[in-house]
């Protein structure tokens, strides 16, 4: 029994490492040859040209560079090695300079963030306004919207979303908005802090003080802070969330696996994608069950699965007996797979109102929607069969429009809302395709997106021999949310979370490759011998193979390269567009809606 343990547990490790360990590359390789970008009009994503050997160059420097400042700190002392070592993860070491460094980069940022908040404030729109004001349309018992056809029929799943909003309007009348936005920023600062600590659990305070540091100049979430969703609010749940079930398996107390359960149903309560993070909290749960050779800390799925029914069922069932209204025949999971196998305007498998004309062809009958949205995937899943080229072309920039977009929407959200023209012209200009400061921030943002998967590349290979299963939730957090929305609608809204994961592992990367280059004292002396060390133990040849691989794609002809890594025929088509359309320049430019 103990054998068949222990096989389970090691085929779990690799099956998770080595998907992890696919995907990582497949995202590195299309980051270097290609970006996508979204279009403030009709939010149209572009497929543009990348420059894989100068990013490649550029980021094996960066390596280098920080393999030298290593080796100057080590050439210190070996007190000013453990001062750092021993420094607090938010405030630094014991030295004076380093106590006051992060607190007050985090208040800067704060006070940054709540000024851009202040510019940017704009009213919201399509989902964002059916479930904000619908919030403040049932307090005062008008339940129009709930009535067959209506916003809240047709998604009940949004109804958990608005009771929280209720909230909102309650205390902060015709400023909700704006407390929505400001609420939004400290779930984002807390959701800082529990990647953070989940850091230092896993790789100790240097890694986490770095994770923190980048977090806070992570610039999709800017705009993030200012969408007024569940986005925000659900990741802090999640993230605390899982770091209960950390704690749970350091400390065995059960209080935590209770305020995991609470803290999970809370996100999914917020937003239902974080479902996933529930799932991997129970696996993580199951994993440790198997390990520790005991069925007792199973209860606690039993626990987040009742949560998740008093939630989401619970909400329903009152929403019902307040309204009047049935809830429970809303438009059905599968017909959002359905259109995620479909073309769209913006880019494969993105929104396309399907479900929406499905649904009321249907006469709002949810259950009417099943037939024909599982006809409809079949027909797919013939023509992906038929025309095997066209499949890979659709799913392959399916994933690089979601998962290659430097901002992730954290731009087009606030575009979308400016509706009343009442953005300064250099707002603007940081906001729209074309600006100046726009074309920086994204040139900027590429950068560090394929620095950050570089990072956990180098992870993958220098830290491939202490992969552990019990510090796998956030990796196997990330392999749900990337299969699931290879068939689920697409957006770059869907993976951002998944992205905020990574930055622990793309930060030890960083600090265990230059710390292991930099050799005690040394520094760049004696490079060579650590490297002839890497080379006879695997390391270098993995990454040497890495380098081959991106010199071979990047003089590789062909249509298949093409359709899979090499995505970027639309450049010129960007150009253009940045050139010519330039109604945002305009005074009073008020956004249009795509759909309309």
């Amino acid at each position: 029994m103990n054998r068949v343990r222990e096989l389970f547990l090691k085929c779990s490790k690799n099956i998770v490492y080595g998907l992890f360990a696919v995907i990582v590359l497949y995202l590195f390789l299309l980051s270097l040859f290609g970006t996508c970008v979204m279009a403030y009009t009709d939010e149209h994503v572009f497929f543009i040209k990348d420059f894989p050997i100068l990013m490649l160059v550029g980021l094996l420097a960066l390596v280098v560079f920080m393999t030298w400042g290593q080796g100057m700190i080590n050439a210190k002392s070996a007190k000013a090695e453990q001062d750092q070592a021993e420094g607090d993860i938010f405030f630094g070491g014991k030295r004076g300079f380093r106590n006051w460094v992060l607190p007050g980069v985090t208040v800067g940022w704060f006070v940054l963030l709540v000024i851009w908040i202040w510019v940017t404030l704009l009213p919201p729109i399509h989902d964002q306004y059916f479930v904000f004001y619908g919030a403040k349309e049932f307090l005062v018992g008008d339940f129009t919207r709930w009535q067959p056809g209506g916003y809240f029929y047709m998604y009940p799943f949004q109804n958990t979303l608005m009771l929280f909003y209720t909230v909102f309007h309650v205390l902060f009348k015709e400023q909700a908005v704006l407390a929505v936005e400001l609420f939004n920023l400290v779930c984002w600062y807390m959701s800082i802090l529990a990647i953070s600590r989940l850091t230092e659990g896993y790789f100790g305070k240097i890694a986490a003080k770095w994770t923190y540091v980048a977090l806070l100049a992570f610039l999709p979430m800017w705009g993030y802070v200012t969408y007024v969703y569940g986005t925000v609010p659900g990741l802090a749940c999640g993230l605390w969330g899982i770091w209960q079930e950390r704690k749970f398996e350091e400390t065995e107390r059960n209080g935590h696996l209770v305020a995991a359960g609470i803290l999970l149903m809370l996100a999914v309560m917020w937003k239902n994608n974080y479902i996933i993070f529930a799932v991997a909290v129970a696996i993580m749960i199951f994993l440790y069950a198997v390990r520790e050779k005991t069925i007792r800390p199973l209860w606690g799925v039993v626990w987040m699965l009742g949560l998740y029914f008093l939630g989401t069922k619970g909400t329903l069932a009152l929403i019902e007996t307040i309204t009047g209204q049935e809830m429970t025949n809303g438009i059905p999971l599968i017909a959002w797979v359905a259109m995620g196998l479909r073309e769209s305007n913006i880019a494969p498998g993105w929104f396309n109102m399907y479900t929406e004309k499905l649904y009321e062809s249907c006469g709002y009958q949810g259950a009417e929607m099943v037939r024909p949205a599982i006809g409809e995937i079949q027909r797919n899943i013939a023509l992906f069969g038929r025309e095997q080229d066209y499949a890979l072309r659709f799913f392959c920039r399916k994933l690089s429009s979601m998962w290659n977009n430097p901002m992730m929407e954290g731009m087009t959200i606030i575009t979308k809302r400016n509706s009343t023209g009442a953005l300064s012209y250099t707002v603007k200009d940081i906001l729209y395709n074309g600006g100046i400061l726009n074309t920086l921030l994204f040139l900027w943002q590429d950068v560090m997106q394929s620095a950050l998967l570089f990072g956990l590349v180098l992870f993958l290979i220098l830290g491939r021999k202490k992969l552990k299963l019990e510090k796998s939730c956030l990796i196997i957090t990330v392999l749900g949310g990337f299969l699931f929305h290879i068939f689920w609608e697409g957006k770059c809204q869907y993976t951002l979370p998944y992205y905020i994961l990574l930055f622990p592992f793309s930060v030890e990367g960083y600090l265990v490759s230059s710390t292991y280059l930099a050799g005690g004292t040394e520094g760049l002396n004696g490079i060579g011998k650590r490297m002839r060390a890497l080379w006879k133990e695997g390391s270098a040849k993995l990454m040497a193979a890495v380098i081959v691989i991106v010199l071979i794609i990047a003089v590789m002809p062909g249509s298949f390269i093409q359709a899979v890594i090499k995505m970027n025929s639309d450049t010129a088509d960007y150009i253009w567009y940045c050139k010519n359309e330039v109604q945002w320049k305009e005074s009073e430019y008020c956004f249009g809606d795509p759909y309309e």
